[in-house]
């Protein structure tokens, strides 16, 4: 009897992992096999650690921010205006009638009306070009297409190769160069974070191969999370962009924020001349070190570009 019981039990165990299996596939295959971002659900919003990032992107008068979203953002709202900032709140509905002379939009709830806005029609009545995402699901291309600039603030717990910007920049560069080419990667400010998932150099690594991407001291870049504090800290120390003479260029690749002061193109020093020359580098992929792959903060060209701005 006692057999007969536990065989009755692996048999109901067995049906369950296979209803589990059958429909994990079929979500699978709805999506044609290949994940999306928002399978991954949004980690609570920081309210409170998001009002410096805000404050520093705001006019020194105070100017007006409009917040997106419903929730718990009391301490976002406060914070704000505390400081004498003009805080309008809008919870459902399209964005833009209430966007007009707002010179900071925050998204702050992940709703389709707010994460895929008319964001044409935004640039057109906001007074400031600058998006906050809290939620890690705004779509930044179709922002950076309309000339604005958007700014994550937040982790996002979807995998960093599911980036959409990030892919976007990998097809370029597979279209421009070489596979036997060599590329000199050049961080062009400082790293203000220490997060591992800041490291999109390896991603890119193994995305572009077998092109070869060299960066200095990749033996700490590249190892466990100590050893990247290590490296961090030491290319923060060695600031190879001191003394760098920025350019903004007019033929940016994927960005239409020309004029963003997040651009990273600029001069070599004469260290970064002499790496690309041993290493064989005809490419420069210089770069501002942020979380988020931003196109803003990319930026791919040859060498001989790059190296004409530094004599």
């Amino acid at each position: 009897m006692a057999l007969a019981w536990l065989v009755r039990a692996q048999m109901v165990c067995a049906a369950g992992i296979l209803i589990w299996m059958a429909a994990g596939l079929g979500a699978a295959a709805r999506d044609g096999f290949e994940p999306g971002r928002e399978r991954y659900g949004q980690l609570p919003v920081d309210a409170a650690g998001a009002v410096a990032p805000i404050l520093s992107r705001l006019p020194p008068s105070g100017g007006r921010v409009l917040i997106l979203g419903a929730g718990e953002l009391a301490p976002l709202i406060e914070g704000l205006e505390a400081t004498g900032v003009e805080v309008r709140r809008l919870t459902t509905g399209d964005p833009a009638p209430a966007a007009s002379g707002v010179d900071v939009l925050v998204v702050a709830e992940a709703r389709p009306e707010f994460l895929r806005p008319d964001f044409a029609r935004l640039a057109g009545v906001l007074r400031g070009k600058i998006v906050f995402d809290l939620t890690t699901f705004a779509d930044e291309g179709a922002a950076d297409a309309a000339g604005l600039e958007m700014v994550v603030y937040g982790r996002p717990q979807w995998p960093a190769w599911l980036d959409p910007e990030y892919r976007a920049f990998v097809e370029h560069v597979r279209a421009r160069v070489p596979e036997d080419a060599a590329i000199l990667l050049v961080p062009s400010t400082a790293y203000l974070s220490v997060l591992p998932r800041s490291r999109w150099f390896l991603h890119l690594n193994y995305a572009l191969s077998p092109r070869r991407l060299h960066l200095w001291r990749p033996e700490l870049a590249s190892g466990y999370v100590m050893q990247y504090f290590s490296w961090v800290e030491a290319v923060n120390a060695a600031a190879p962009w001191t003394g760098a003479k920025y350019v903004r260029i007019k033929d940016r690749a994927l960005t239409r924020l020309l004029e963003s002061e997040s651009a990273p193109t600029r001069s070599l020093s004469a260290v970064e001349i002499e790496a690309a020359r041993r290493i064989g580098a005809e490419w420069v992929l210089l770069f501002n070190p942020n979380t988020g792959f931003r196109l803003v903060d990319w930026e791919l060209l040859p060498l001989d570009r790059v190296r004409r701005w530094s004599e």
